[in-house]
């Protein structure tokens, strides 16, 4: 057999093809799996955005992980590794063009995410949905209360500390700083606005404690805390995609 036989190489067209096909079942994993966070957000009800205004800062990236997902998923089922190849570059080259547009609008997508929770505070009893994207955002997602402090909560015609309700002076539960396996309290918020109120219906059994920050910094101390972390799996990704797409230009041109 003469030196360079393409029969010699047989076993790494093999090794190529069995890494061609884990990387197709990530690729669709991962397409399932943004596909799926798309719809969710799009649809949960905490997330209901019919109730919400267009705008809402979830809208958009809800709709771009579908769109991103339902790529994938085509992609896959594809079965010419040129048009594989091809569909797989142009979606790098999109999600370049999004991290960049991103970028370029962090500060609106900042004044939109401070404008949806403000007539969240707001109308907090008066819509129970955006109600919900509050008291997730303060209490489960970043710990806050406010949008720059709880004293935003004065905005709230109940919570405001000149109201004849008997939520005056007072914050939702979802800005209370609970102790571990600590059972929330929905009144744990009362008065908190007021400090001597405050002391004077503070129960032994419960914290009391609101969270002093406002989510407008907690949510950019969230991000720049995990940058690291966002870049690393961004890089990753953007890697294992460069990589797929030679390994399918591979075996197109064998």
């Amino acid at each position: 057999m003469a030196y360079g036989d393409p029969n010699d190489f047989g076993w790494c067209n093999l090794v190529v093809k069995f890494l061609l096909f884990v990387t197709n079942v990530v690729v669709w994993l991962l397409g399932v799996a943004l596909l799926g966070a798309g719809v969710y957000v799009l649809t949960a009800p905490e997330t209901n955005l019919d109730n919400v205004d267009v705008d809402n800062f979830l809208t958009a990236p809800a709709i771009l992980l579908c769109i991103i997902g339902g790529v994938l998923l085509w992609a896959f089922d594809i079965e010419f590794h040129s048009q594989y190849t091809g569909i797989l570059s142009v979606l790098v080259l999109l999600e370049i063009a999004v991290v960049v547009y991103v970028y370029l609008q962090r500060d609106s997508a900042l004044s939109a995410f401070r404008t949806t929770l403000r007539e969240g505070i707001e109308q907090y009893y008066d819509d129970p949905d955006k109600a919900s994207i509050v008291d997730q955002l303060q209490s489960q997602l970043i710990g806050c209360c406010g949008v720059e402090d709880p004293n935003d909560w004065q905005a709230n015609p109940y919570f405001n500390c000149s109201s004849q309700a008997a939520q005056r002076c007072s914050v939702p539960y979802s800005c209370c700083v609970l102790e571990e396996d600590e059972v929330i309290d929905v009144q744990c918020g009362y008065r908190a606005l007021d400090p001597l109120d405050r002391n004077y219906y503070r129960r032994p059994n419960a914290t009391n404690e609101i969270y002093s920050v406002g989510c407008r910094q907690a949510a950019e101390d969230l991000f720049n805390d995990n940058l690291e972390i966002i870049l690393g799996v961004g890089v990753g990704l953007l890697i294992f995609q460069l990589f797929n797409i030679m390994l399918a230009g591979g075996m197109h041109h064998h």
